[in-house]
């Protein structure tokens, strides 16, 4: 746990742990991938009010079944609870102390490992491993000298089998009722501009019909993941179908991207006009995109959070391509933002009536980073924005 702002320790369990299962019930093939659960579990499954941030399920199995996929916590359930078993039955018939005791300590491993995470603690999970191995010790000489042993042990299999298909099968199926819950499903797409292919999601409402398409370019140096949280699934919880790309932002390959995507998402619905938003360097490329003569015609608005009007180069500078600009523009500006300050942002209002062109400007007092908490209003005010137009 980082970033810690409040501490239900048992309340956030159960919330981390219902993530965990929805996660690997979408991904329950190979998992999300090795130390991704925290980025993943705060994109898409935290609850938006939740600030705590998580690196691992506070759950040894979850975790393992999130981050590798249900395949991967059956083979781990079943190597670690057969020799466990069956020594374990063989200690206890022969009433054998020492073999008892270690049983024991890896039972208490293995009961701690459902409400915390310790498989990358080696001091901990190495010592459990020495226990293992001197089980499997035992149970090898047992079987070697026993024929008794060997004719129990077959029956003794099924269990830790049978357990562990069970308890498997029973987070995959807890998992996929959870995801029937979400408000909100996803699926990722990617497509090709010029050398390199751009990765990306779609966001939308599960239960109704989305009100119109967003695309959203994300700042510079972000990617989806960050973004999800505070913008992707609030929009869409609003009743919006939101795009997002992570793209090469900041000089032309970025507007190249930006452009791409637009068309991409363009060409999905050919029927359906979208609304552009982006965040800084973001905010600038929606601007920039929005102007191109083959797109404008099919851009519903346009809302640019702290972008910044003027650059050094006339290819990346809005205030050179305003006039080209047919869908409404609305530039959204923190009161204490630094770059741009709230001087250059009034540059774009005043370029755009200068033009004849439709333009907002609002000024969102408190709101120099837009933090989490801080996003419904910036949200509300896209939300209020949109709605009209469509």
């Amino acid at each position: 746990m980082i970033n810690i702002e409040e501490d239900r320790s048992i309340a956030h369990r159960f919330i981390v742990w219902k993530g965990a299962m929805t996660m690997t019930a979408e991904h329950w093939l190979s998992g999300v991938g090795d130390h991704q659960f925290g980025r993943q579990f705060t994109a898409w499954y935290q609850p938006l009010g939740m600030k705590t941030s998580y690196h691992a399920a506070l759950n040894n199995y979850l975790t393992l079944a999130a981050e590798k996929g249900i395949f991967a916590l059956w083979g781990y359930l079943a190597l670690i609870s057969l020799p466990l078993a069956l020594a374990g039955w063989r200690a206890r018939r022969t009433q054998n102390v020492i073999m008892l005791g270690v049983l024991s300590a890896q039972i208490v491993y293995l009961v701690s490992g459902l409400f915390t995470f310790s498989l990358r603690f080696w001091h901990v999970t190495g010592l459990f491993a020495m226990l293992q191995l001197v089980s499997l010790g035992y149970l090898l000489w047992a079987l070697w000298h026993e024929a008794s042993v060997r004719k129990r042990c077959k029956r003794l299999l099924v269990y830790p089998i049978f357990g562990s298909t069970a308890l498997v099968c029973l987070i995959l199926a807890v998992g996929l009722w959870l995801l029937r819950q979400q408000p909100t499903r996803r699926e990722s797409v990617s497509t090709h501009n010029q050398h390199h292919e751009l990765q990306g999601v779609v966001v939308r409402p599960r239960q109704n019909s989305a009100k119109g398409q967003i695309l959203y370019f994300h700042d510079k140096g972000e990617d989806v993941l960050e973004t999800a949280k505070t913008v992707l699934r609030p929009l869409a919880e609003m009743g919006y179908k939101v795009v997002s790309f992570d793209y090469r932002a900041g000089g032309m390959d970025g507007l190249r991207d930006a452009k791409a995507v637009t068309r991409w998402a363009l060409m999905k619905n050919p029927t359906q006009k979208i609304s552009l938003v982006g965040l800084g360097v973001g905010g600038r490329m929606a601007i920039l995109a929005a102007c191109d003569s083959d797109i404008s015609q099919r851009i519903r608005a346009v809302a640019s959070i702290n972008a910044e009007p003027e650059w050094p180069f006339p290819e990346l500078s809005p205030k050179d391509h305003l006039d080209r600009l047919q869908s409404p523009l609305l530039v959204l500006q923190g009161d204490q933002a630094i770059t741009p300050s709230v001087e250059q942002a009034r540059i774009l209002e005043r370029v755009c009536k200068a033009h004849g062109k439709v333009v907002q400007f609002r000024l969102i007092e408190g709101m120099p980073q837009y933090p989490d908490e801080k996003w419904s209003i910036l949200l509300s005010s896209i939300d209020d924005f949109v709605k009209p137009s469509l």
